[in-house]
């Protein structure tokens, strides 16, 4: 079935007692890794991959030394959704690390049972007992805010994502939350290269853990792919790969890295220029079962590297402060997080109004972890960008990769909770790892960015033509920048002429559809249009397409 996510070329396996159900996968072409884990009859599944323990059935043992309830204030490290069923009590226990970028949904709209799940439409469809679905046109206004729903809601009517910071118990007769300590901020302050050698170690760690697959490290010339690099310089030979073209700016850069961490390199462009923006909206929703918020001119990171392998990536923003280190003069915090999130300008009264409700909601419930003036906008951060965006990027990769993400490890996002953030925003904390690590990763230049602590960009530019102008460079082709084809045309016209033109409407704000109509229609653009930044508008643009084709293309009408 090609309209499929490339996770549903294989089986789900149903685990199920009484009314009570969790659906799962077994690890596609790992020995001993099933859908499932038993242990005296309680079971265990695990989406996503673990850290501090070595197996599934470690992790069991550890849960069975509790048998009243899992404890959830202990960190099991990787990046990963936990299900914990015990029959004996009648009782599920749903959990993830943090930052949640591996999901959970679950369903109560079935009365004879849930069912809890980390694929939405496979819990869908389990809990209507058929392979069909019934949609929430409610979704595609609630997703343009902020390019995915702020309340949890998915696509699918009943299917709901567990809240992030929250871990759900499911019983027969009721669905509650239980607390699930996701930090200790608050920390003494202690010195930054005590801090830095802390952090390289607990990333040598999450990176040491035995690979499943022969692994492959997705190598960039960007400052997390740098950090990256540095722990795995510590562990001894890998395989590196890069999407681009020889002579690049990027893959000379990268390729420097992998000389000086001792990696095997190897360049690999994917040539994706004749897919049509249609097809990449296809090609993403299906991927994410229509919670994507990225921009689908970007699929071709997903098909560049070999499914077979276990893909060493991640993001790692959390060390650089997130939200935090953006200036936000004297604006208070909380404000200023509502306009990183929401455009005022762009949706309707309604759809501001839900997703305004939905962050004061977030506030209170993550008040005690704000501990410094710009706290709010580092967890900010962590639950939005990181457990709603992000989540995407996961969902993305599974199914065709294993994935192991260093700095989104349970165990180094704990520990970065706990350092004050005057070290994480101007970079001093990453920087100084790097250094602590490899010292001379750390003196090669990134590619069209810089260290905020140190360098200075003019600087930074000329290294990298220095670099490109090396004798070891001299015959590589010196091509300009992939371009994308532009996106604003294709994305107006079919808004306008969708089937959801209705609803899309109804979503945006008065004003912003004037101008989608005189954009669309050729009329040329008035005052407001012209005066939003480009990349806020091809963003918005982008939100409305992806929510319109979700409905309207073949994957969804197979089954509605």
């Amino acid at each position: 079935m090609p309209y499929l996510p490339p996770i549903y070329d294989r089986s789900a396996q149903i685990w199920a007692n009484g009314n009570l159900a969790i659906i799962s996968w077994a690890k596609q072409g790992i020995p001993g890794e099933g859908a499932f884990t038993e242990l005296g009859g309680s079971v265990l599944s695990v989406a996503g991959h673990l850290g501090q323990v070595d197996s599934a059935a470690s992790m069991a043992r550890e849960l069975a030394r509790s048998p009243k309830a899992p404890s959830l204030n202990r960190s099991y490290g990787g990046t990963a959704a936990f299900i914990w069923a015990q029959p004996d009590l009648r009782q599920l226990t749903g959990w993830t690390t943090m930052p949640s970028v591996v999901p959970l949904f679950h369903s109560g709209m079935n009365p004879d049972y849930h069912v809890i799940g980390a694929r939405p439409m496979l819990v869908h469809f389990a809990a209507r007992q058929m392979a069909s679905a019934s949609l929430r046109e409610q979704y595609l206004s609630e997703m343009l805010a902020s390019g995915y729903s702020l309340t949890g809601e998915t696509v699918f009517e009943g299917v709901r994502r567990v809240a992030l910071d929250d871990a759900i118990v499911i019983k027969p007769d009721s669905v509650s939350a239980a607390a699930h300590p996701v930090a200790t901020p608050g920390e003494a302050d202690r010195p930054l290269t005590e801090l830095a050698t802390d952090y390289g170690d607990l990333l040598v760690q999450a990176a040491s853990r035995e690979p499943v697959r022969p692994r492959l490290f997705r190598l960039s010339g960007g400052k997390d792919s740098r950090l990256v690099a540095a722990a795995l310089s510590r562990l001894g030979p890998i395989e590196a790969v890069t999407d681009g073209v020889t002579g690049s700016g990027e893959t000379v850069i990268a390729a420097e890295v992998a000389r000086a961490g001792g990696f095997d390199h190897r360049i690999q462009f994917t040539n994706d220029e004749d897919r049509s923006l249609l097809a990449s909206a296809l090609y993403f929703n299906r991927l994410t079962e229509g919670l994507t918020s990225h921009d689908p001119k970007n699929h071709r990171e997903v098909l560049t590297f070999n499914a077979d392998r276990e893909l060493v990536t991640g993001q790692g923003e959390l060390h650089k402060g997130g939200y935090a280190r953006v200036n936000a003069g004297n604006d208070d915090p909380f404000h200023h997080l509502g306009s990183r999130l929401f455009d005022r300008q762009l949706v309707s009264p309604e759809v501001l109004a839900t997703a305004q409700s939905a962050l004061r909601s977030w506030r209170e419930r993550r008040m005690p972890l704000f501990t410094e003036p710009k706290s709010v906008l580092y967890w900010s951060y962590v639950d939005f960008r990181l457990g709603h965006w992000y989540m995407n990027r996961y969902m993305q990769w599974d199914g065709r990769h294993h994935l192991m993400m260093p700095l989104l490890d349970d165990r180094v996002s704990l520990f970065l909770a706990t350092v004050p953030l005057k070290h994480k925003m101007r970079e001093h904390l990453v920087y100084e790892t790097v250094k602590s690590l490899n010292p001379s990763l750390a003196q090669i230049p990134l590619y069209e960015d810089r260290w905020a602590c140190r360098s200075v960009m003019s600087k930074v530019r000329q290294e990298i033509a220095d670099l490109i102008a090396a004798p070891a460079n001299e015959k590589a082709n010196k091509v300009p920048a992939r371009k994308g084809p532009s996106p604003q045309h294709v994305a107006a016209d079919f808004i306008l002429s969708s089937s959801r033109r209705d609803h899309v409407r109804e979503a945006v704000s008065t004003e912003m559809w004037d101008q989608l109509e005189r954009f669309a229609t050729k009329k040329g653009p008035g005052p407001f249009w012209a005066q939003m930044q480009a990349k806020r508008r091809d963003n918005f643009l982008f939100r409305i397409f992806m929510a319109t084709t979700l409905y309207d293309l073949p994957w969804i009408r197979a089954y509605t």
